[in-house]
């Protein structure tokens, strides 16, 4: 027997929440753009915490900022609830309107890299799945030919598979048995070319891996290799609960150049814990442990640590956390 659908009541006009994290609604949003309709969007991130956190919510905020009203008084009119005006709509942009309903079809093919992860009782899988769902039209019903290869720290191809991923089908491999055990977590590397049969749509065609855990399972898309880059993440350091790695793979047929910084939030010279470098051969991959003096949570007393790196050459980075008895694992790119 199937439930009855329960009603849900109509959301009041402007009230949706768009952040989540801070609570803050689709009318709040508008506030903003009405108190100082020349602010900039980090401005408006920034007074109001919005995005900081989880970052869902990034796409609805650049989408609102982008379509609201400039003007002050039609911008106050929308912050109290009023339906918003249609935008006008110029010659220019209704020409590319037109333009982008007839794209030139072409064959697709996609090379994406991902880390592999095994041993410590962490074991990783690919999934890919060809489904049409809401795409329609010309190339929503392509099959697609799939290239893997799996490669060990020092960039040795240790597995290969092809297969045809057909309209509607999907598939699951299990990445780690194909690498040997060990005690504690180590990487290697997965290259997934996609190959069109014809021009098509994406759709849901990109490459996901599920990683298990004894007690957890995380899971993320793929990504192209990025070239030189320079970033820092923040976090709090909790050495007695959590071990905080970088994977790094190596997308290139040259050495791959990581250099680790690791400093507190607030940039005093005398707040630097040190740092590493890290050499990644051709095609290989590279765990690396964040590991710090055992003073470094007490110097910190409650505020964040700032890891900085920059790398050479093109590649991936990913930050894993995992609890102390290896039972969880969480995994983000960079």
């Amino acid at each position: 027997m199937v439930a009855a659908a329960k009603q849900i009541p109509a959301t009041p006009q402007g009230t949706e929440i768009l952040c989540g994290c801070v609570n803050m609604s689709r009318t709040d949003f508008a506030a903003q753009i009405a108190a100082d309709p020349a602010v900039a969007f980090d401005t408006v991130l920034d007074r109001t915490g919005a995005g900081r956190k989880c970052t869902a919510c990034m796409l609805d905020l650049e989408y609102l900022f982008t379509e609201l009203p400039r003007d002050a008084t039609a911008a106050k009119s929308l912050a109290d609830g009023a339906a918003p005006a249609p935008p006008a709509t110029s010659l220019k942009r209704r020409l590319y309107a037109v333009l982008d309903r007839i794209p030139i079809m072409m064959p697709l093919n996609v090379t994406n890299w991902m880390p592999v992860f095994y041993g410590g009782g962490v074991e990783q899988y690919l999934w890919m799945a060809n489904h049409q769902l809401l795409y329609d039209g010309p190339g929503a019903d392509r099959d697609m030919r799939v290239h893997v290869q799996l490669r060990d720290g020092v960039g040795k191809l240790v597995h290969r598979d092809k297969r045809l991923l057909a309209r509607d089908d999907d598939f699951r491999l299990n990445l780690s048995a194909h690498f040997p055990e060990s005690r504690d977590p180590a990487v290697g590397s997965v290259a997934i070319d996609r190959y069109a049969s014809g021009p098509m749509v994406r759709g849901t065609t990109r490459p996901q891996i599920e990683i298990t855990c004894a007690k957890s399972a995380a899971s993320l898309h793929f990504q192209a290799p990025a070239p030189d880059q320079s970033k820092s993440l923040r976090m709090r350091w909790r050495p007695d609960m959590e071990r905080c790695f970088f994977s790094i793979v190596n997308s290139g047929s040259r050495p791959y150049q990581v250099t680790f910084a690791y400093r507190a939030n607030d940039d005093r010279a005398d707040q630097h814990y040190g740092g590493a470098d890290c050499t990644v051969p051709p095609f290989g991959a590279k765990l690396h442990e964040v590991e710090l003096p055992s003073r470094v949570a007490e110097d910190l007393g409650g505020g964040l640590l700032r890891l900085s790196w920059q790398t050479q050459g093109e590649g991936k980075l990913h930050f894993i956390v995992m609890t102390r008895d290896g039972e969880r694992l969480s995994i983000d790119h960079l």
